[in-house]
Parts: structure tokens; sequence; C-alpha cells
């Protein structure tokens, strides 16, 4: 599902080992059912639209579907060769009917149990629509792109509370590359594999800041993780991230990526504990990865 520049880019070839993670609270990359797509490409746009059934991992009597729409539009307004300025706007409407809604995110890390932060539930909601403003350049080997996004989910508790919870965020990236110059497909707008896959290197680095304004019934009682609780339910949650990480493109089939991933997350009562752990509310992590491309 074209959504979002880093989300629309093939996971092969995404920059970091993975995507910002403001996309874990975005619904609009979700795999669907059935549905109709519908896509026009010129020289440097394209528009696409689409509306698809869902599968429903909240089923009940009442609702047995899900379905949304989602639009995107992208615009090259300068293209020469490798050289190019992108920008781009999508939408997403679940067409939300008592279905939950929750926001969750890895922080960009993945675990052996999957476990993720829920800062935010709404367990019956009646509307959940999000957007997403791209843009990026590439200028010979140096390349830039920023991502913003808003979420707005609203419905209420089981117990008939109104609950309401509105997410926004956004990151900054800069890449450099030596050896070679990523390609990028304008008909798609989106970021393609290097040009030179014969030992080039690539070098980047990533800001990211998202907030989760829930109500108090929205926050979970736990978050994700039995023990982990919310310090003040009257505040935001604030999820930031500092990603650096160098790409090594042996050759055309195997790349190898080191990352290192500075993240932080405020309003975590950190006098409790998870598994006689005192909770902490900062973290690091250097994560590998060797990629083969069959």
């Amino acid at each position: 599902m074209d959504y979002g520049l880093e989300n629309t880019t093939s996971s092969s070839w995404i920059t970091a080992i993975e995507r910002p993670f403001m996309y874990d609270y975005l619904n609009g990359d979700e795999d669907t059912q059935f549905g109709v797509n519908i896509k026009h490409s010129g020289d440097n746009y394209g528009l696409m639209a689409q509306v698809a059934t869902y599968e429903d991992k909240y089923e009940s009597d009442d609702n047995n579907e899900l379905y949304g729409y989602t639009l995107r539009a992208h615009w090259a307004p300068y293209l020469n060769g490798t050289d190019v300025i992108h920008l781009a706007a999508n939408y997403h409407n679940s067409e939300a009917d008592d279905e939950r809604a929750r926001a969750r995110t890895r922080m960009g890390i993945r675990s052996d149990n999957d476990f993720r932060l829920t800062l935010g539930d709404v367990t019956v909601a009646d509307k959940d629509n999000e957007w997403v403003l791209e843009s990026g350049a590439q200028f010979g080997a140096f390349r830039a792109q920023a991502e913003y996004f808003q979420r707005q989910i609203s419905g209420e508790t089981a117990g008939g509370a109104n609950s309401d919870v509105d997410i926004s965020g956004y990151y900054g990236q800069v890449s450099y590359m030596f050896n070679g110059v990523r390609q990028y497909k304008a008909a798609d707008g989106k970021w393609d594999k290097p040009d030179n896959m014969n030992g080039s290197w690539e070098i980047f680095a990533r800001y990211e800041s998202s907030t989760v304004d829930s109500d108090a019934n929205a926050i979970p009682a736990n978050l994700g993780i039995a023990g982990l609780v919310a310090d003040d339910a009257s505040k935001e949650f604030e999820t930031k991230a500092m990603v650096l990480g160098v790409n090594y493109f042996v050759n055309p089939a195997v790349r190898v990526s080191l990352n290192y991933v500075d993240y932080e997350v405020d309003n975590l009562d950190t006098s409790s504990q998870v598994n006689g752990e005192d909770v902490q509310d900062d973290g690091k992590a250097i994560v590998g990865r060797l990629q083969y491309v069959f």
C-alpha cells in the first residue's frame, strides 16, 4: 500500500533497519482483504485512491467487517536524473464503527515477545482518521526528508464513557552515500535501491518525535506490559528517538546494516517495577542486520 514516503519505499531499500516509529501509530498501510485501488501516474506525479475491507481483529455480533478509504498524491516539482524534490500528502479514514483503536509503538526495536507500548486504547471507536505530509530532496549523494502526521481517535469505553486519543508527530532524516546515489521512482513517489551496489556506503541520522494525548479513560491500566503505568493521567506521552546508522551494499544481493537507537518516553511512572526491575523511561540499543535479496 503506497502510504507515506519511507513506508512506500520497499523494506529492502529503506534507509534504517526499521521505518520511523510514527508508522506504528498509523493505520493507512494495513493489508487489505479485498477492495478497489485506482492509480494514475505521470512523469513526475501520481494520484492514488483506494476503498477496501480489512480483517477485523475485534469482531463482534454487531460488527464483522472493517473497511476504510485511503488517498495519496505525490509530486516532484524538480526532477533531473537522480536529483529530485518530492512532496506528497496522504489521508486515511478507517470508517470506525464500534471498532477498537489503539496507539502503540515498538520505538523501532523488536523484542522476542514483540512487546509494544500501548499509550492509548479506545474500546468502542466511532471516529478514526489520519493524514501524513511528505517532503524529500536529493542532490548528488546528499538526501534529506521529513514527514509529519496527525491521527484522531474518538469513541467510548466499554462502559459508555467518552474516550479520545490525539496523536501527532514527525521525523527528520539526512543521509549521504559514498560511491553511489539513491534512485527515485517518480511514478510511485518513492526511493529505490542505489544506482551502484558494489561496495557503496551510506551513513544517516534521524530524529523522531511523537505526542500521544490520551484522556484518562483512554489510558490503559498497563501500558502494554504488566506493571508499566502512566505517571500522570492528565499529561501527554512524548516518544522520541535518535537513530544513527550505516549501510554497506556489498553487491546487488547483499546489504549489511548497523543502527544505534537512543530513545526516551515521557510520562512513565519510573517508581514502579516490571518483573522486579525498576522502570526506565529511556534506553539505548544497537541493532544489526545482514540482508540477502533473492
